[in-house]
């Protein structure tokens, strides 16, 4: 009987070891076959584009007037090889003495006072010398993301920032990237609508490539009047014509929690949980760009400048699909639009309901992107 039971045990330790033995050699194989390589970074000079906003993180020094982080927030951040990396260590303490949970998170924000709304939005405020929010432009961050699975996720987001620090409808957020740890590939973008009716909720799936989690790679966005889109290494991956149409502030944050039912997963555990961020940049774009955005295969003429009763616009290069055309007034605000039918080369626009003003046509179709400047009397 005892030898038998000693056989049974010399088998069951050797199947253990053998289970254990080939989980090993996956994971093995897996890092042996693979091959990291960091997307390099972007040159800081954008063609067309002014620099607006730089954060190389090369001084070890969190720059305060750039992140004023109020008390509030948590924040845990080291410098290395001039990136800062924000983390949750195994020590980290649950956010707002939450013991049941145990929700913790790291973060950095451009806001100096945030207030939280009924429906679990956000509004921001900044002041003249700390802080920083704005509306519209080309957004790039050069980042390498947790490598720890499980549950739980990284953001790089942004939030209303209401010039009198208290309209709700100007509460939409963007998330830039908002991948979970069990799926880096896919950043993952969104617009949450909120209390902003002129927003809807709108989110992607993508599949970007590499290894996100253990190389380097840069996520874009061009957030205009008539739309955002998404990049990834300089390659669209997602659009959206949701834009939110006023100031918004920025947000770092790394999120971990202890609670099944939390919507990005349960922590598994595995620390410290690290966003690397190398640099956040945000570009403007130039008003002689924005002004006339001409090239040689498109022409298009808008007349009478100024204009009264009726805008019409010939010459267009004809599409073989249909484009938009948006109308905006020089705050950004769109007033109208309307879509160009295809293969159309000549059209006329009931312009009697404008205001006396400047305005810019947004033309834009798959394939080509065209701005115009006229004058309303």
């Amino acid at each position: 009987m005892k030898i038998k039971m000693f056989f049974s045990i010399i088998i069951m330790l050797s199947i253990a070891f053998i289970i254990s033995s080939s989980k090993i050699e996956v994971n093995e194989s897996n890092s042996k076959n693979a091959t990291f390589k960091d997307f390099p970074a972007n040159p800081i000079e954008k063609n067309g584009y002014t620099l607006d906003f730089q954060e190389e993180f090369n001084n070890k020094v969190l720059d305060l007037t750039k992140w004023p982080s109020p008390t509030s927030v948590t924040t845990k951040y080291t410098f290395s090889d001039s990136c800062l990396n924000l983390y949750i260590a195994a020590t980290t303490k649950p956010a707002n003495g939450d013991l049941v949970y145990n929700f913790r998170y790291s973060q950095i924000n451009t806001y100096k006072k945030i207030t939280k709304l009924a429906n679990g939005s956000f509004i921001t405020a900044i002041t003249p010398t700390e802080g920083y929010a704005t509306k519209y432009g080309y957004f790039e961050m050069r980042a390498k993301l947790p490598d720890c699975g499980g549950g739980g996720h990284c953001a790089w987001w942004m939030v209303g920032n209401p010039d009198d620090g208290v309209t709700q409808t100007q509460s939409a957020e963007i998330d830039i990237i908002e991948p979970l740890y069990s799926k880096v590939n896919n950043s993952a973008p969104k617009v949450h609508p909120w209390y902003d009716t002129k927003c809807t909720e709108w989110s992607r799936n993508v599949t970007n490539s590499g290894y996100p989690e253990k190389e380097f790679h840069i996520y874009g966005m061009d957030w205009s009047p008539t739309g955002i889109k998404f990049y990834y290494d300089n390659q669209l991956i997602a659009s959206t014509t949701n834009t939110p149409n006023y100031k918004m502030t920025m947000m770092l944050s790394i999120y971990a929690c202890s609670d099944h039912s939390y919507w990005s997963g349960w922590d598994n555990g595995v620390y410290p949980k690290t966003f690397s961020i190398d640099y956040i940049r945000v570009w403007k774009l130039n008003a002689t760009s924005v002004e006339n955005i001409n090239n040689s295969e498109d022409k298009m003429e808008i007349y009478p400048n100024p204009a009264r009763d009726k805008i019409m616009m010939k010459n267009f290069h004809p599409r073989p699909e249909p484009s938009n055309i948006d109308l905006i007034d020089m705050v950004g605000r769109k007033v109208d639009g309307f879509v160009l039918p295809a293969n159309v080369t000549n059209y006329s626009y009931n312009s009697s309901g404008l205001k006396s003003g400047i305005y810019f046509l947004y033309y834009q179709s798959q394939s080509k992107t065209l701005t115009k400047k006229i004058m309303i009397e």
